[in-house]
């Protein structure tokens, strides 16, 4: 279960009054999230994050978001199974080789330089992340991680003990990122380094219109061991 230390962004187009990327202040997301029950629950709970992948020997079965031996670089089950297990992830598999993995882990990472534990984890991997995407958009979301079938959205989370996270704790999740945001407004030949213990980043949707520009290459930094939170540190 490793993360990057930091991040790096350059840009080499862009378009004024476009394109902003968003940085949320980790420390005072943390702060206020464990003011929500959802917080509280988070802590207690931690997260676990459900991904499921199509065969692609089934060939095209409609709005595919990625099959597994792309997302594995293998042609076996046995490999995305030996890889999986060392990321700790859980392989379990449906009908047609639909590969279902479930990883479970701490909502919150001990940060050694402030010597306490910060919110990491958001609900960029909620099926909600497919609301604009062209053709998934329009599937369910799945009832059940054993349910789940190639009809149904592929992300999910829920809490670490498998019980659903509520409409209500979702938006709480995305409103504490929210409420500490920052915009940065890219203009061409910028750099922004980042923390990414203590900033989480995103950007919302956005349009160009013919001739305009949105460029950004993406460095990511020294990468560690996620240890999770550390109990003696809140």
């Amino acid at each position: 279960n490793d993360s990057t230390k930091m991040l790096a962004f350059c840009c080499s187009g862009a378009t004024k009054g476009k394109g902003e990327m968003f940085l949320s202040d980790s420390v005072a997301a943390t702060d206020t999230v464990l003011q929500t029950d959802f917080g509280k629950k988070l802590r207690e709970k931690g997260i676990c994050y459900i991904r499921c992948l199509t065969d692609q020997q089934e060939g095209d079965t409609g709005s595919i978001y990625n099959h597994w031996q792309t997302s594995f670089n293998v042609s076996s089950a046995a490999d995305v199974e030996r890889i999986a297990n060392s990321k700790g992830l859980e392989v379990h598999w449906g009908p047609n080789r639909y590969c279902k993995t479930k990883h479970y882990t701490s909502g919150f990472e001990y940060f050694p330089q402030l010597d306490r534990n910060i919110l990491y984890s958001s609900i960029a991997d909620h099926s909600s992340w497919f609301d604009t995407w062209p053709g998934v958009r329009d599937l369910p979301t799945m009832p059940s991680f054993e349910e789940a079938t190639p009809a149904h959205r592929p992300l999910l989370i829920t809490y670490g003990d498998d019980s659903e996270m509520t409409p209500n704790d979702l938006q709480t999740f995305s409103d504490v990122y929210d409420e500490h945001g920052f915009p940065i407004r890219w203009e061409q030949g910028d750099i922004a380094m980042v923390c990414n213990y203590r900033f989480a980043h995103g950007r919302p949707q956005y349009y160009l219109d013919e001739g305009e520009e949105r460029t950004l290459g993406v460095v990511l930094g020294d990468m560690f061991s996620r240890v999770g939170q550390r109990n003696d540190k809140w």
